[in-house]
């Protein structure tokens, strides 16, 4: 009986695939025949100049790999999501905002008429707003959302000042994340279970002291070496390797470095590791502000040129490192010690500035405007 009702669906579903697939062959195919036709257009090739230096080259190289690589993935997605949205017909969309993510969803959530809401993944940095293109044209923005729930006044003015978003489009709505951490960093300790629990994963042993390490992997191999320096012949530390970015570290990497207590994390990870954590070295202004939130000692690692946040210097809470020697003094400090940051008024001002006022209501905001949306759609 069940195989019977289920065999007609399969059939279904196979033959709605078969044709959707050989539409957007048809349609990649024409694509691609236009962009041929209009690459070998002299006057085209000719206007792709910028300031006085001709750029054609490099545009329809550009061009080449998108139409060829990129394009029929997009289409495809794209098709797909509206096939789904077709049939799920929710009243609104709840995404992260991640635009090369979403894009595929965003644009057929909107050729359905279907509101979307994105929200605020982390704390923004000042190069951010080059990957959020102006909403002159509202009737054609398909990459923004209808409404984008940030975390704080700060980061809805940094995105207005941008030219990034309407400012009516924004929603100040607090970072949802944070509803569950506001208990843990008002009482001042973290769940012990669950830090326990974590650091038996990583091969923690005793009470060795444990220090992250997040960083690009341009900057890992010096920050690597300044950290190797510093903790040289010391057994109470523990030392947990991030990558930002990729999802595992190389052999390569770690070769030549006398780290005694170690573990790589992958990049796919979904659990909180930060919690586990007593000190955050990093080159990321952004993995600062996250272990700060969390009350958890930073230690800044100048090695490069990186983006400062979006916002007010976060001051005296976080050690700042510019070479190796600098970083050994800090980490000597730091590892005699043990405690959080203590959440004294400049803290507050940091995580109100960064992450919105920590009143635990951010989800139920989020809710409500979704709840609005769905009934005026």
């Amino acid at each position: 009986m069940t195989l019977g009702r289920l065999a007609p669906t399969y059939l279904l579903q196979f033959f709605f695939l078969l044709a959707q697939t050989s539409r957007g062959l048809w349609e990649i195919r024409r694509i691609h025949r236009e962009w041929r036709q209009l690459r070998e257009r002299p006057e085209f090739r000719a206007a792709l100049v910028f300031e006085g230096l001709p750029v054609g080259e490099i545009v329809c190289d550009w061009l080449d790999a998108q139409t060829a690589r990129w394009l029929p993935q997009n289409v495809r997605n794209t098709r797909r999501e509206t096939y789904f949205l077709r049939g799920v017909r929710p009243r609104a969309v709840l995404l992260t905002h991640e635009q090369a993510v979403n894009r595929p969803i965003l644009s057929a959530a909107k050729r359905l008429g279907i509101p979307t809401v994105a929200l605020q993944l982390r704390p923004y940095h000042v190069w951010d707003h080059a990957y959020l293109l102006s909403r002159r044209d509202p009737e054609h923005s398909t990459c923004l959302p209808d409404r984008l729930c940030v975390f704080s006044q700060e980061t809805k003015a940094f995105l207005v000042e941008q030219g990034a978003f309407d400012p009516s489009a924004i929603v100040v709505t607090g970072d949802p994340r944070g509803d569950a951490l506001q208990e843990e960093t008002a009482v001042g300790d973290r769940p012990a279970e669950s830090a326990a629990r974590m650091r038996r994963r990583w091969g923690v042993e005793g009470d060795r002291r444990v220090i992250g390490l997040a960083c690009s992997p341009t900057d890992f191999p010096q920050a690597l070496e300044w950290l190797a320096s510093a903790l040289r012949g010391r057994d109470d530390a523990f030392v947990l390797l991030r990558l930002l970015g990729e999802d595992e570290i190389r052999r390569e990497l770690l070769a030549g470095h006398d780290l005694r207590w170690f573990h790589a994390l992958s990049s796919g990870t979904l659990q909180d590791w930060r919690a586990g954590i007593d000190l955050l070295l990093t080159t990321d202004w952004v993995e600062a502000a996250e272990a700060l939130v969390r009350r958890t000692p930073v230690a800044f690692v100048g090695i490069g040129d990186r983006p400062p946040l979006a916002g007010p210097d976060p001051g005296s809470l976080v050690a700042r490192a510019s070479d190796a020697a600098e970083l050994s003094r800090i980490l000597q400090g730091a590892l005699a010690r043990s405690g959080r940051v203590p959440a004294d008024a400049a803290w507050r001002r940091f995580v109100t500035a960064y992450y919105g006022e920590p009143d635990g209501r951010a989800s139920a905001r989020v809710m409500e405007l979704l709840e609005g949306l769905a009934r005026r759609g």
